[in-house]
């Protein structure tokens, strides 16, 4: 790739008159670049290895971190990328290429990371040049879906040796930060725990703070879920908590992985970036009340019609179904932190019917109500368009509109 020529080029963009198509051009060739610029770093980080020898005082982190004015935490990403790489080669070829990105490289590294030594060298033997084929058509989110079904595939215990040693490594540590005076605690818990955790922590949150929040809450979404979570788990420690029953932990998974077993076109969604064996999720629903993700069945009313404003559990419960994250296209922010937004304004006569729904993020939710964008959900499809203020439209469907 000539780094250099593709860089005046972008240069010579007048950005200020730029269109949405060449807009697109631009990014698409800034990327490129900074592909060539992540896979240049590993080949630094590669050199400084290799001086380690003769000068032990060189650390290759802290080079890299010094040098190129970032943080440990991401020298150290840098170093998980060499080593992937070192054992796929032809994926490190189409990072200098410009062809995949480094969060691609990040992806694999990840997935290979849940796998022992052995199975790690199958994986890279069976599925590195394919997967490297793959990462070159599709966005790291697609990447995610097709490096878990190799690895799922490559796992010979199914995943529950991974789990028993998540479990032996579960740990609570606390401190307390001598500048701020704050008691500080460090978590960190097997998927199956932790799930049940949040799951806790968000009903509780649900219960506690449904009506209003206290004055001590930031009005930053962010810090404000924090700070939120942060009284729950107080609550809870005091009993005043709904900590008492059973957190509810919604599993989106297809009928057929939890018969038969994990396949190519399997759906199993717990809700965050975490795994758990098939054989476990079996035996969750053995000791589960089931919520089964069958939208629209006869059993339940998710069609609230204008008697309520705010979309009850069941709602709740069907939007996460077909919605893992917001419903607004291209967005990656999880169900868990949006809100059902009413296509058509409850003020303006807007029911709450499930066909007038739709998953939204905050900031999303924000353009929705005070940045002039209108949406439409088409009742059959849910099909999603945007118009925005200059006329343009963007149509996206449910990230899985099959996944009941």
């Amino acid at each position: 790739m000539d780094v250099v020529g593709l860089v005046r080029l972008v240069q010579e963009v007048d950005v200020g008159t730029a269109e949405v198509p060449a807009l697109r051009d631009l990014l698409a060739d800034v990327g490129r670049v900074q592909s060539w610029l992540d896979g240049f770093t590993i080949t630094i980080h590669r050199r400084l290895n290799d001086l380690v020898a003769g000068s032990p005082s060189v650390s290759p982190d802290h080079e890299i971190a010094h040098g190129s004015k970032s943080t440990l935490r991401e020298a150290e990403r840098v170093t998980q990328r060499a080593m992937l790489l070192d054992s796929v080669p032809a994926l490190e070829d189409k990072l200098h290429a410009g062809e995949v990105s480094a969060e691609h490289v990040d992806v694999f590294a990840r997935g290979a990371k849940q796998l022992d030594r052995a199975d790690r060298d199958v994986l890279f033997d069976r599925h590195g040049a394919r997967l490297t084929a793959v990462a070159v058509g599709v966005s790291p989110e697609e990447f995610t879906k097709a490096v878990t079904a190799a690895v799922n595939e490559v796992r010979v215990d199914d995943g529950t040796c991974r789990l028993e040693r998540q479990r032996r490594a579960t740990a609570l540590r606390s401190w307390v930060d001598r500048d701020t005076g704050m008691v500080n605690i460090r978590g960190q818990f097997d998927p199956e725990n932790g799930l049940t955790l949040l799951g806790r922590l968000h009903n509780t949150v649900q219960t506690l703070f449904a009506d209003s929040v206290p004055d001590s809450c930031p009005q930053d979404p962010e810090r404000k879920q924090d700070h939120l979570r942060a009284l729950a788990l107080i609550a809870l420690t005091e009993g005043t908590g709904t900590g008492s029953g059973r957190a509810e932990m919604i599993v989106v998974i297809d009928e057929r992985t939890l018969r038969d077993g994990l396949s190519d076109s399997s759906i199993v969604d717990l809700g965050a970036d975490v795994d758990l064996p098939v054989e476990t999720l079996r035996r969750i629903s053995c000791g589960a009340e089931i919520i089964p993700a069958v939208l629209a069945s006869s059993g339940v009313l998710l069609d609230l019609g204008r008697t309520a404003r705010i979309a009850d559990v069941h709602q709740r419960r069907a939007l996460r179904a077909m919605y893992p994250t917001c419903a607004y296209g291209g967005c990656t922010v999880a169900y868990r932190y949006c809100e059902p937004h009413h296509i058509d304004y409850w003020r303006h006569g807007g029911a709450t019917d499930l066909a007038n729904l739709v998953p939204l993020c905050n900031r999303h939710h924000h353009a929705a109500h005070e940045g002039g964008r209108q949406l439409h959900l088409d009742p059959t499809t849910r099909a999603l368009t945007v118009t925005y203020p200059d006329g343009t439209t963007h149509t996206s469907t449910p990230p899985r509109t099959n996944a009941a």
